[in-house]
Order: C-alpha cells, then structure tokens, then sequence
C-alpha cells in the first residue's frame, strides 16, 4: 500500500504543472471562458429587451378598440408564438446557474477525490493524485459556494431590517 511520501509528485518533475506557460495558459482558458459567458449574457440581456418591446407593442395594439376580430386572433397567434419560441428562458435564472455551480463542484469533488484516494490506496497507479486532491478540494469550495452566497444574502437582508425597524 502506497501513502502520500511514496506517491510520485509531478510537481516537482519537468512535465508538472508549476511552469509558467501551464499557469498562463490555465489563465487565458479562464479568460476565455469568463468573456464568452460576459458576450452570452449580454447578448441574452439585449435579446430579452427586444422581446418585450415586442410584446408590449402587441398588448397595446390589443387594446385599441377599432381592431377587427380577424387582426386580434393574428395578434394573439403571434403572441403566443413568441411564448413558445422563447426555449432559453432558463438561462437567465439564477437558480438554473447555482445548480449548474454546484453540479460541477460535485463532479470535480467526487471524482477528483475517488482518483486521489483509489491512487493513495494503492488500487490503481496515478502520477496525478496530488493534483487531483487540489482539485477536489477546489470542487468542494465551488460546490459550497451558491450555499455562501445565498447565506450571505439573508445576513445581508437581516441586517437591513435591523437598520431600518431602529
């Protein structure tokens, strides 16, 4: 049985992940990713604005009073229309973005941290367990971050009843 002074650390070797181009390119990755969800918010913000504009027109052209009933089904048919294309609602839900949070530190803690622990106990051979228990230990950090934010939320709200009932 192996323990954690027999394990190989690949930190140490040539090929491990303390280089400088490894970091940086561990960065632009982030980089990258942060600006494509930035883009996709933003392009999601403007697509919903445009979308409401649109609907309101069509509410408000409902109300005018000199509509035939043949112009109000065809209003009423784009209406729904536009509630039914409407297929990623579900990206603007904070909710939906927690749970995809929390998913994905689950993932990393469970399967980072089974090939840390089958690697330390001998059961297979892995020159990356040290690695794999930072990022199990990484993933268990993501997987309680939406759980801290949600807490600190209502310690926020809390604390400005308190400041507003004194």
């Amino acid at each position: 049985m192996l323990s954690l002074q027999d394990a190989p650390s690949t930190l140490n070797s040539p090929g491990g992940i303390a280089t400088i181009a490894d970091l940086a390119a561990i960065g632009l990755m982030i980089a990258a990713m942060g600006t494509t969800i930035a883009i996709l918010v933003s392009w999601l913000r403007r697509r919903d604005a445009r979308a409401k504009q649109r609907l309101d027109l069509l509410g408000k052209s409902l109300e005018n009073p000199q509509l035939d009933a043949q112009t109000r089904n065809l209003i009423l048919s784009v209406l729904a229309n536009e509630h039914e294309s409407s297929r990623l609602h579900f990206l603007k839900n904070t909710a939906f973005w927690q749970r995809l949070v929390f998913a994905g530190g689950w993932l990393a803690f469970v399967f980072c941290g089974g090939m840390a622990l089958l690697s330390w106990s001998g059961v297979v051979y892995l020159r990356i367990a040290d690695e794999a228990l930072v990022y199990s230990l990484m993933g268990l950090a993501v997987m309680s971050l939406p759980i801290a934010m949600r807490e600190l939320a209502l310690k926020v709200r809390r604390v400005s009843r308190e400041r507003t009932s004194e």
